[in-house]
């Protein structure tokens, strides 16, 4: 497929017939899917590489796209690689990069069960703040752990909230931003919101 149409796709600019396309093609092969995944992530490093410090994103993507090709065209006279070799590779490489955009406590891989994804996450006494893959601001109090997938992309942006956090959500009409907290689920486009959803308390306490 198009890597125009896939980088689209990954940034929130395709409209819903084109969504659908790139989903069934994605979902066809496991070779589709490596190559998105490959493509996510190294868009991933590039767009936070812009947050940190400033690198031409364009620049960085037409890089990063022939570096696609070079492995492409060198899956040719080797072996192909498995998907999960890959990923064993990829996703501690992009959680890696993406632990610079945290000021402090950590983040870390879970690669297994309902909660698989990339964690941030501090300790009792410690504060944080994050950057996540769509520019969304997030800032942790004490005690919280936050999670995403790598399906963050898709349909919503969601993540998994155990804590208390303070978003500064990227606007975004076509992709709503989710917390999902306990039972309760908070949806928006893009604003500012305070989120409480401590485990030792009944109530989850959003304020805007």
């Amino acid at each position: 497929m198009d890597e125009t149409k896939l980088l689209n796709y990954l940034k929130g600019e395709s409209d819903a017939e084109e969504c659908l396309e790139v989903e069934a093609w994605y979902h066809a092969s496991a070779e589709h899917k490596k190559q998105l995944d490959q493509l996510y992530y190294m868009l991933f490093v590039g767009e936070r590489k812009v947050a940190m410090d400033g690198v031409d994103t364009e620049n960085s993507l037409s890089v990063l796209k022939d570096r696609i090709k070079q492995k492409e065209s060198e899956k040719k006279s080797v072996h192909r690689i498995r998907v999960s070799k890959w990923k064993r590779y990829a996703m501690p490489l992009a959680a890696f990069l993406c632990g610079l955009l945290v000021s402090a406590g950590a983040l870390y891989w879970i690669s297994s069960g309902k909660s698989a994804g990339y964690v941030f996450a501090t300790e009792s006494g410690q504060r944080a703040q994050a950057v996540l893959p769509d520019g969304t601001k997030v800032w942790l109090n004490a005690s919280t752990q936050i999670v995403y997938k790598p399906s963050f992309w898709k349909r919503e942006r969601q993540v998994d909230l155990s804590g208390e956090a303070y978003f500064e959500v990227s606007r975004n009409k076509t992709k709503p931003f989710v917390v999902n907290s306990n039972d309760v689920r908070t949806c928006v486009l893009g604003t500012k919101f305070n989120v409480r959803a401590r485990p030792s308390e009944e109530k989850v306490v959003t304020t805007y």
